[in-house]
């Protein structure tokens, strides 16, 4: 699937990749609970558009961001609390063949 294609079925699946946490300090997250904090359509597409896998860039937070950036292979750093929305990204990217492994996932609260 060229690269476009897999940013096209990224916007039209709109896949749930984030999770909701009880709101204690310690950050426990309530897996069943799973939702769609994505950006808008146009600035994936921008993004995409001036992506370079030259690019070494760094990411606080996650999700389709970091789909577009593992879909045009920048070296790519993203740091957030949620292991769980991490692996969401990597099932997601591995399930259509994404090469995620130059994309590093940190997480920190």
């Amino acid at each position: 699937m060229s690269k476009k294609n897999l940013l096209e079925e990224l916007i039209h699946q709109k896949p749930q990749l984030h999770c909701r946490t009880d709101g204690t300090d310690g950050i426990r997250v309530l897996e069943a609970d799973v939702y769609n904090w994505a950006i808008g359509d146009n600035v994936l597409k921008w993004l995409f558009d001036k992506m370079d896998s030259n690019w070494r860039t760094l990411e606080t937070g996650c999700g389709y961001s970091t789909i577009v950036f593992s879909i045009s292979e920048t070296e790519h750093t993203t740091i957030s609390p949620f292991r769980e929305e991490h692996d969401a990204i990597k099932n997601w990217c591995s399930e259509r063949n994404i090469n995620f492994t130059k994309c590093k996932f940190i997480k920190a609260k």
